[in-house]
């Protein structure tokens, strides 16, 4: 606010002790206290008397507002008050009125011989009041569309009747001219009852009514108008109020509504007057947009720049100004975290939800658990056989028991397409062939390398199984599996080589390599563990076997083969490379991974695990996409499955050094969009706060 006017508004209150309760009478105050109250609380003779004063000053501002300017050199200022002070004194004359006045504060020298009001809305209130006075309201009729009089028509309103103005806007029709009709209602003293109802009626639109059916959006001009009202004056224009949540939902009546592709990223739908929060940078623009063509005329609303915002907002607010490391320009409450702020620590946790449940009835982590134990003991029977040393009962029992396991667990996690490794036959007959190369204490070795294997995989499984409930068609087989393992590591006469310190020794080394540490195995040990790693080379691509490895050497690494922690607690980690936190933009997101998860899927191309990241592609295609753009309503199902999905493909494109797309490469691009569902998850969850609003700059 103008610092001269502030001091005015002091000085009423400190003469009349209170503040009048609406604009007109402010001023009116204000002009009586700097025209002649503080004369005479002081006792001092004025000449001539106050009200005269004001009355010459009533018609100079007249004059004014007819010239469309706010100064007025001296000439031209005298010359206008020649017209009217010889109705107030026959000795005063222009030169000492203009003098007197331009020291009262009221009416003020601006430059050398250039004068004009305190304020412009003190020019505005006198010019009214003179058209009251004087009987010109046709003046105002005739001037309803013209912003310039706009202020000046609400200030004649107050204490008036309203009637002619009203009859006028409606006369006219246009968007401005109808809110001025509506305001003119509110600030009038009386308004002819028809005129009311007609004003009623016209806000009436029927809720189905196209978007470019003319009365409709002659409505919602009318309403844009009238509740984006400029408060604070900043540069060129005036900052308008938080949009809020009935002003938003005509911009979503025509694309959705709340549950369509432009509804705020938010759990709840704010009510009325509440501001609308959850809105992206996009939404914010056609939202501009949508005002200034429902407005009409040439663009009267705008998007602010940060420095025009100061430290008012109540809301993180959407800029004008350029993107900033391709990030779109948000302005954020000083001292606060940009919202869309996602940590590596945050998205981690989030990973290993997925991958761990409990929002599925099976987690992945046990299906590809299952398929690495499954794949082990088929060779533990396999190779047995080729050895022609018959496997006991029990492991051929418990081969077949996990391959039903397996199929019946997957059944429970279809989404997730890990079925299409169901049948590795393949897999196993090139390892076979391989293991029959080595000499037969090497073979043997490999043998009980992989049952040390199947048994320690399979001592803890079971019990992470069950805590999780699974369907009772999978309890069962559990607890026999459970029996199974029991049995088979129980000492006796046919175990003793397990036993034995260098198969041990072997596991242990294959547990330091699984968790990346340095392994110096002698060349015979080397070749067994490297045909140990084909048989976990499983068909979900290098990411997921590689977690899969890393997560039973976790579970298992100490002395002893005891686990180093509670078994819970336990990550089943994919790699999310070195940014300690992204900035979710879902938008932006969506626009670059579609394509990006095809090209990785042609650059593996044949390599194993590609079928299964073709369905990982199938998976953004269908969920990742739609929900990044709001396609449908949010589901944690699908936000699970598609997050997946890109940290898979992302953690496989690190691996298989797949590059492209800028500097920040294909992986950063797919984490960034996991990121980004990640954080739009919480916002539907209510876990994070939404906070971007709009806030409109309304220009002139």
């Amino acid at each position: 606010m103008n610092p001269l006017l502030l001091t005015m508004i002091a000085n009423v209150h400190r003469y009349r002790g209170a503040l009048p309760g609406s604009r007109a009478d402010l001023y009116r105050e204000i002009c009586q206290v700097m025209l002649w109250r503080r004369h005479d609380a002081k006792q001092l003779v004025v000449q001539p008397r106050g009200t005269q004063k004001e009355t010459v000053l009533r018609e100079l501002a007249y004059v004014m507002m007819s010239a469309r300017t706010a100064t007025l050199t001296r000439d031209a200022c005298e010359d206008a008050l020649r017209q009217v002070l010889p109705r107030v004194s026959a000795q005063l004359t222009a030169a000492a009125f203009l003098d007197d006045v331009s020291s009262n504060g009221l009416l003020v020298e601006r430059e050398r011989s250039l004068f004009g009001f305190a304020h412009l809305t003190i020019q505005e209130y006198l010019a009214a009041e003179h058209i009251r006075e004087k009987s010109l309201v046709q003046t105002l009729v005739a001037a309803v569309e013209d912003d310039w009089w706009r202020e000046c028509t609400l200030l004649y309103a107050a204490g008036a009747d309203v009637g002619p103005l009203v009859q006028a806007c409606l006369d006219v029709g246009s968007v401005s001219a109808l809110a001025l009709a509506f305001e003119c209602a509110e600030e009038g003293n009386e308004l002819d009852p028809e005129l009311r109802d007609r004003l009623e009626q016209l806000l009436e639109a029927p809720t189905d009514t196209p978007f470019d059916d003319e009365h409709r959006k002659l409505v919602d001009g009318v309403f844009v108008l009238r509740r984006l009202r400029g408060t604070k004056q900043v540069g060129g224009g005036r900052l308008c109020p938080p949009v809020d949540a009935r002003t938003y939902a005509r911009f979503l009546r025509d694309r959705g509504g709340w549950d369509g592709m432009t509804r705020p990223d938010a759990a709840d739908v704010p009510g009325d007057d509440e501001a609308v929060t959850g809105v992206r940078w996009l939404d914010a623009h056609e939202f501009t947009t949508w005002v200034n063509d429902t407005v009409g005329g040439p663009a009267r609303f705008r998007l602010p720049h940060a420095a025009e915002l100061g430290e008012q907002q109540v809301y993180d607010v959407w800029t004008a100004d350029p993107p900033v490391d391709g990030q779109a320009p948000l302005w954020v409450w000083p001292g606060h975290r940009d919202p869309r702020r996602v940590t590596s620590e945050q998205l981690q946790a989030r990973i290993r939800e997925d991958i761990a449940g409990p929002a599925l009835a099976v987690s992945m982590r046990t299906a590809i658990l299952v398929m690495r134990v499954r794949r082990a003991a088929r060779l533990v029977v396999r190779l047995t056989t080729d050895a022609e040393r018959a496997p006991s009962a029990q492991w051929a029992h418990l081969e077949q028991t996990l391959t039903t396991l397996y199929r019946n667990t997957v059944a429970f996690a279809p989404d997730f397409a890990l079925g299409v490794a169901g049948d590795d036959v393949e897999r196993v007959d090139a390892v076979a062939r391989h293991a029959r190369q080595l000499d037969l204490d090497d073979y043997l070795r490999f043998i009980t390398l992989l049952e040390e294997d199947v048994l320690r995989e399979l001592g803890p499984l079971p019990e992470l199984v069950l805590a999780g409930r699974p369907p009772g068609a999978l309890r069962g087989a559990w607890h026999g599996v459970q029996e199974t393992v029991r049995s088979l590591s129980a000492p006796g006469p046919d175990q003793k080589r397990r036993q034995r310190r260098p198969h041990l020794d072997l596991v242990e080394q294959a547990l330091v390599g699984d968790l990346g540490g340095r392994v110096h195995p002698d060349r015979r040990a080397a070749h067994l563990l490297g045909l140990r790693g084909d048989v976990y080379a499983l068909d979900v691509g290098r990411a997921l076997s590689g977690a899969a490895s890393r997560y039973s050497a976790r579970l298992h690494h100490t002395t002893g083969m005891s686990p180093s922690m509670p078994r819970g607690q336990v990550p089943f980690d994919l790699p999310l490379g070195a940014e300690p936190e992204w900035i979710a933009e879902p938008h932006q997101a969506a626009q670059r991974i579609g394509s990006l998860a095809h090209h990785v899927v042609e650059a593996i191309g044949d390599q194993p695990g590609s079928r299964f990241l073709s369905d990982q592609a199938r998976v953004v295609d269908e969920h990742a996409m739609s929900l990044l753009l709001r396609g449908h309503r949010p589901d944690p199902h699908a936000f699970q499955q598609a997050r997946l999905a890109l940290a898979i493909l992302a953690a496989e494109a690190d691996l298989q050094h797949i590059g492209g797309d800028g500097p920040a490469g294909v992986a950063e691009v797919f984490r960034r969009a996991t990121a980004s569902l990640a954080w739009l998850e919480d916002r539907y969850a209510r876990r994070r706060p939404a906070s971007e609003g709009i806030v409109l700059l309304a220009l002139g």
